[in-house]
């Protein structure tokens, strides 16, 4: 306390003895404080890994999570074990207004499973690792594969594209997860391109070429960290 605003009087301290000896008024003084932090912690919820407490005094993004866990995708922090209580995205802003401990949620991987090749089905590739330029190889192959079409007397091409093999980490990566279903997807669309090209030199007309990805990576004797465009004539 001080008798001036300003702080320049007769400073009392908090609890001190005051005389009373007249009427006067007291000034609160202040100081500049520590605004108080508090502690996120990170439980693995059945995974494994560590990952080291995060301090903040106010709003901020979470640490991205560094868990992992076989057989299951991360999903989302909860501040209940079950999924039951609040909920926050990896990397999602946190308020941080008390200590908490964020427990990390799962979601089963789901195996996606090629398709069966069959017999007569033809394998365009292997592309170059994250790439879906055709070379040489691959438009002579395809070139190969207009003159199959040409002894065919039905008019479907379906065109199944693979992404490159990823490992475990990449593959819970939802983001290179996505950008692989998309590199499969833009093998299919470039072996149809060549491919409409090499029909049209034969003369070939009322085709149909459908086309689809699939996320996980193929090879014919899974020595090929690069993928194949899969085509079935019908």
């Amino acid at each position: 306390w001080n008798t001036s605003p300003d702080g320049s009087g007769v400073s009392f301290a908090n609890g001190a003895l005051f005389p009373f000896a007249g009427a006067t008024t007291l000034y609160a003084q202040w100081r500049a404080g520590r605004i108080p932090s508090h502690v996120v912690t990170f439980l693995a919820n059945g995974g494994v890994g560590l990952m080291a407490v995060e301090r903040r005094s106010g709003p901020a993004p979470l640490t991205s999570e560094h868990f992992s866990r076989n057989g299951f995708t991360f999903a989302r922090w909860n501040t209940a074990p079950n999924g039951s209580g609040d909920s926050y995205a990896n990397g999602g802003t946190y308020p941080f207004s008390a200590s908490a401990t964020l427990y990390a949620q799962w979601t089963k991987k789901v195996a996606i499973a090629p398709p069966p090749i069959k017999a007569s089905d033809t394998s365009i590739g292997p592309f170059g690792h994250g790439t879906a330029t055709l070379s040489p190889a691959l438009e002579s192959l395809i070139q190969d594969l207009a003159s199959q079409a040409k002894s065919k007397t039905d008019i479907q091409i379906a065109l199944l594209g693979y992404g490159d093999l990823l490992s475990a980490a990449q593959e819970r990566n939802g983001s290179l997860a996505a950008a692989n279903v998309q590199l499969g997807r833009m093998r299919a669309q470039a072996v149809a391109t060549y491919l409409e090209g090499q029909l049209s030199a034969l003369g070939l007309k009322g085709w149909t070429i459908s086309i689809s990805a699939a996320s996980l990576g193929w090879a014919s004797s899974g020595q090929f960290d690069a993928a194949f465009v899969i085509v079935t004539l019908s």
